[in-house]
């Protein structure tokens, strides 16, 4: 299984993957308000120099383990709790 890093780096930097970057959405365990939350991946900024904490333009910090899905078009393509892992090549 991918780590949450790799595939959001996979996704940052793969040319191969034909996804509308629009259509990525970022889900976190929110635990002031108890339930998941969806960042657009348009705020996303970077992970790429923490192996502890994603970035968003906001300055919203959240740290790796409290990202549970990543989705596409509302589809799952990754997932902490089943292990899922879609377009990945090499995991």
């Amino acid at each position: 299984m991918q780590t949450v890093k790799q595939k959001l780096d996979q996704l940052k930097w793969d040319k191969t993957l034909k996804i509308n970057k629009k259509d990525i959405k970022i889900w976190y365990w929110d635990n002031i308000y108890k339930k998941l939350i969806p960042i657009s991946w348009e705020t996303y900024l970077n992970s790429e120099n923490d192996n502890e904490f994603i970035r968003f333009k906001d300055d919203t910090v959240i740290p790796f383990h409290r990202i549970l899905r990543i989705t596409v078009k509302n589809k799952s393509i990754w997932e902490r709790k089943t292990k899922l892992t879609l377009l990945s090549r090499n995991h």
